[in-house]
């Protein structure tokens, strides 16, 4: 690689750089690599509680930086006032469902209560994501609880049904029971937003072959 290309690659690493009082350099970085940095930081923290068997949440403030972190039993994790109060208004919470299911009642709840950004879920095959509109009110909150319990219930229903004809197995119904009930609720509440990312193929690969190494 010749000179000029290599000062060519280093502008693009940092747009600025300046002498601190200890005579080291500090560098100032775009906008775009700080996301980066941002979502490779996450990415990290969720690939490694994704290969669990037991429930661990994260959860990030503003500048992306680890606030609280909490490990559970198999199926969830209990908080106390005083962590509830370190969560409150937290960017992102993000954790673990070891048998890879989507978000419980009380995943979203934790999500309005705490007024987060973004709740999270991550398990081998898919990553999570949900979020509330923060003008919600408690009214709006017990609106929105009585349409899971109707939605909840027309999806039984239907799942029975699936599995009383062969289109579907006892275990399928069980894992993606949830998923349909928040994807119907996502469809009629603008102010819902929820969204199931599939991980890459080869990332699901390696993430088993580690557990699997455990």
């Amino acid at each position: 690689m010749n000179l000029e290309k290599a000062l060519e690659l280093r502008k693009h690493k940092y747009i600025s750089k300046k002498r601190g009082k200890g005579g080291e350099w500090k560098y100032k970085y775009s906008r775009e690599r700080k996301i980066r940095e941002k979502k490779s930081l996450l990415k990290e923290k969720e690939n490694g509680i994704s290969i669990l068997d037991y429930e661990y949440c994260y959860t990030f403030d503003k500048e992306n930086k680890v606030m609280f972190e909490k490990s559970g039993s198999k199926s969830q994790i209990t908080f106390d006032k005083d962590e509830m109060l370190k969560m409150k208004k937290a960017k992102i919470f993000t954790h673990n469902h070891p048998r890879g299911f989507s978000f419980s009642v009380e995943d979203i709840k934790l999500l309005y209560m705490c007024k987060l950004d973004e709740m999270r879920a991550v398990g081998l095959q898919y990553i999570y994501s949900a979020k509330i509109d923060h003008s919600w009110t408690d009214s709006d909150w017990d609106s929105f609880t009585k349409e899971i319990i109707n939605i909840h219930s027309h999806i039984k229903k239907e799942f029975y049904t699936r599995i009383d004809e062969g289109q579907m197995t006892i275990e399928q119904a069980e894992k993606y029971h949830w998923h349909a009930v928040w994807l119907n609720l996502s469809k009629s509440y603008n102010s819902f937003k929820y969204e199931r990312v599939t991980r890459p193929i080869e990332e699901q690969v390696k993430l088993r072959s580690i557990k699997e190494r455990l």
